[in-house]
């Protein structure tokens, strides 16, 4: 099972792609990149001229799934405001948000006869708020979702209905919107449904949309950043011969792999989506104690200069304790096998020159291995394997960025390159960490969202990371994390009866 997982995003292309890890990959010199200086950011602001013409995307955003990421609740208690002031907010602060990122209001399609085949592209003129935005008034004909009723209840995910609160781009057509955002008004608060195409950009540029958006709710002028010129060649890689046999975590789809269509527009590329297995999505707390006993439980035999954050130490329990549920007869584990943790990485922390400002996508896929004896070892070998999880990480550096960049563009046909993360079956599992989407709204909105939520995780072995809420907002735990994870529900029901997995992990909801 080939997955694709980035940040704030869950994808999957093929079940069984049985010759992707020998598929053909290819070396050709890499040829100037094709300049993206022209992709819509949260730092450049758009002439006339440029709103006459598509803007091509990049070589990261061509290798990413070609749909919307996967659409997000944003859950805001009620203020004072009249439904119709709220709505009157939202609408001026949106408006804002496009005057600053007009390519938020675009549609994302193939390009035409682009210097790379495959290529996307955001086309033109660009559109405005009622062409992404939509509400509707849920206080009566859906009286179960009550604010209080949910928060009291953790805001369980199977309360997030994604054909009532997210207004869906249409699969079949060729176009498809680069944002849409619905204001659903339930008794006692708001849920804002949100989706980003994700060729259009990553977990940052949704939420650096949000950060715009909601700055613009209260009443304030965008961030500075969003008036100064962005130097896209940053992105610009000149390193020659790059090739994407470098980088396992990616492949080419052959040919004749069954979905693919050569027929298809160039660019749409292969869309293949068997059915998954049933697969059980719960949310697990852990307090910020918890977290500190695991991470200098997950330290203890560090040396040195040697330290892992506390991001590796919560990948590394929940590595180890997937793992553990999946396996029901550990002593069986040959010493040769071995399994593998995708991290997907945000290439902002990475580069030397400051990106935070760039407004499309940086992530990098890294793959962690280990043998599988270690992560049934009991006791639990925490520090080994958070150790492994570091040390895979710090491998990624500017110039496999840059490289990676260079060997994506060599391709001859960008459409068919796939962030493989390898073949690894059943056994696959991906933890990323989503960007803190809690914003402050503004007093007439509600304030700050208190939680973040999806309909569900639709594919086993997909675990994220979230903030459980915001500093300094109402709740009580600001410095908690969530963990949503999925999968399949014999493994999901070893998982919670864990006692190792259980003294660091509380379960919330499902």
């Amino acid at each position: 099972m080939v997955r694709c997982v980035v940040q704030s995003q869950w994808f999957i292309y093929s079940k069984h792609l049985p010759s992707i890890s020998t598929a053909k990959r290819h070396s050709i010199q890499a040829f100037p990149l094709f300049a993206i200086s022209g992709r819509g950011s949260s730092s450049h602001t758009l002439s006339a001229d440029d709103n006459a013409k598509p803007l091509l995307m990049g070589p990261l955003d061509n290798v990413m799934p070609r749909h919307h990421i996967t659409p997000k609740a944003l859950f805001i208690p009620a203020s004072s405001s009249s439904k119709e002031k709220i709505l009157n907010i939202l609408k001026s602060g949106l408006a804002q948000t496009i005057k600053a990122i007009p390519t938020v209001a675009g549609h994302v399609k193939a390009a035409s006869n682009p210097i790379q085949e495959g290529s996307m592209c955001v086309t033109t003129p660009f559109g405005a708020v009622e062409d992404i935005f939509t509400a509707q008034d849920l206080t009566e004909s859906h009286p179960e979702m009550d604010y209080d009723d949910l928060k009291r209840r953790h805001f369980p995910m199977e309360a997030v209905d994604s054909n009532v609160v997210y207004s869906l781009p249409d699969l079949m057509k060729a176009e498809k919107p680069v944002f849409l955002a619905q204001a659903n008004f339930i008794r006692g608060g708001l849920v804002l449904g949100i989706s980003l195409h994700h060729s259009f950009g990553d977990g940052a540029s949704l939420k650096t949309i949000l950060q715009t958006w909601a700055t613009g709710c209260r009443g304030e002028s965008a961030a500075p950043t969003l008036t100064e010129s962005t130097r896209r060649e940053r992105l610009m890689s000149s390193e020659t011969g790059a090739s994407l046999d470098e980088f396992p975590e990616y492949a080419t789809i052959p040919d004749n792999i069954a979905g693919y269509q050569p027929g298809v527009a160039k660019g749409e590329g292969p869309e293949i989506a068997p059915v998954p297995p049933q697969v059980d999505s719960h949310v697990f707390y852990l307090s910020a104690q918890r977290l500190k006993e695991l991470k200098d439980l997950a330290s203890a035999e560090l040396e040195g200069s040697d330290w892992i954050s506390t991001i590796d130490a919560l990948s590394a329990l929940l590595w180890r304790s997937i793992t553990v549920a999946r396996n029901l007869e550990p002593g069986d584990a040959a010493t040769e096998d071995t399994r593998v943790l995708n991290i997907p990485l945000d290439g902002r922390r990475i580069m030397r020159e400051d990106t935070n400002s760039y407004m499309g996508n940086m992530i990098l896929f890294n793959n962690a291995t280990t043998p599988l004896r270690n992560l049934l070892s009991s006791p639990p070998q925490l520090p080994e394997i958070a150790r492994t999880i570091r040390q895979s990480i710090s491998r990624i550096d500017e110039k496999y960025i840059k490289r990676a960049i260079s060997a994506i563009g060599s391709v001859p046909d960008v459409s068919k390159v796939i962030m493989s993360g390898g073949t690894f079956g059943e056994s696959a599992l991906t933890i990323s960490s989503w960007g803190n989407l809690h914003m402050d709204w503004g007093h007439v909105i509600g304030g700050p969202s208190e939680r973040v939520r999806v309909s569900k995780i639709p594919f086993p072995g997909v675990c994220v990371i979230l903030p459980a809420s915001e500093p300094g907002n109402r709740s009580t735990e600001p410095n908690g994390v969530e963990v949503m994870i999925g999968l399949k529900s014999d493994d999901m029901a070893r998982l919670m009866n864990d006692p190792f997995f259980a003294s660091f992990a509380e379960w919330r909801c499902s």
